[in-house]
């Protein structure tokens, strides 16, 4: 039901996205509430899609107080990159920064596996893109680990965030003015976006 809802969220569905959360949510209530994690955080990306932004950073700050009773570490890392990832979308690049570093995502992603490690590498690209305007030196860098990033995850066929990586690739070309290297990535994204609906 979660999984459903996020590609619905995905087609702009909002109304019955969020019906199909809220379903999938209340079923893994009944078996452990740590298991509704994913269904939390779709329900925050919804309110960020629509602009609530109030309600998804609060529907996160819930989620981590449940991800926090949890044994795991890395439901708190999970979470984590959600919240990070709602600042950087808000361009709060210092709030992101210090829950980057408070989580030590830069050294925390090597033993992940590598759904998670994808995240947090997408998050990790996102906050260093946000800082380029005001220092490109590393653009390099960010420019050959999102191909990285890109080729291991096409290698895997995971599209979505392929479409993601693709899209930060076109505004860190844009950014040190590769306009045209931009073009192509955002072309890029977008074929891939077109072809799954």
């Amino acid at each position: 039901f979660v999984s459903y809802s996020d590609l619905l969220r995905e087609q702009n569905r909002f109304d019955e996205s969020i019906r199909y959360a809220e379903q999938g949510i209340a079923y893994c209530q009944i078996w452990q509430p740590v298991a509704s994690l994913d269904g939390q955080i779709a329900l925050a990306r919804l309110n960020a899609a629509q602009g609530h932004w109030n309600e998804a950073f609060a529907r996160l700050e819930r989620t981590m107080q449940i991800a926090e009773k949890s044994v795991s570490v890395l439901d708190d890392t999970f979470v984590a990159i959600h919240l990070i990832r709602l600042y950087l979308l808000q361009r709060n690049v210092p709030k992101a920064e210090h829950l980057i570093k408070i989580y030590d995502l830069e050294n925390a992603s090597a033993g992940m596996y590598f759904h998670l490690w994808e995240m947090t590498q997408l998050v990790l690209l996102r906050a260093k893109i946000a800082t380029l305007p005001t220092d490109p030196e590393p653009a390099p860098g960010i420019l050959g680990s999102l191909s990285t990033l890109i080729a291991e995850s096409e290698r895997r066929e995971r599209v979505t965030p392929v479409i993601e990586a693709s899209i930060l690739k076109a505004y860190a070309h844009h950014t040190i003015a590769e306009h045209a290297y931009a073009v192509e990535s955002l072309t890029h994204a977008l074929t891939l976006g077109a072809q799954s609906g």
